[in-house]
């Protein structure tokens, strides 16, 4: 999936930024409850980064020329495949 982001979380943005530890996440350590939960998937295409430009303090948010991703320059398209997930192949038991 070039040219974006993807992430997958039981918790929302917003369960996200209030907690300073993980310990402080909706059902953090109770695995059953945390299995109920709804799955989040955010595609982000839209990242900015960080810097970049090399402006000192003034332009922070500038994209230097050869970084620069126009989104409305050409059609992005994705396609996402959801297959269930069974013990056989889940790879991750913790």
């Amino acid at each position: 999936m070039s040219g974006a982001q993807l992430s997958v979380s039981r918790w929302t943005l917003q369960e996200l930024d209030l907690a300073r530890h993980r310990h402080e996440l909706p059902n953090w350590g109770n695995r059953d409850a945390l299995r109920a939960r709804a799955i989040q998937v955010h595609l982000d295409t839209a990242h900015l980064g960080v810097g970049a430009a090399g402006g000192g303090c003034t332009e922070l948010a500038r994209t230097a020329r050869q970084f620069l991703v126009n989104p409305k320059g050409s059609t992005w398209t994705y396609s996402v495949e959801l297959r269930p997930l069974t013990p056989a192949i889940w790879a991750h038991r913790g």
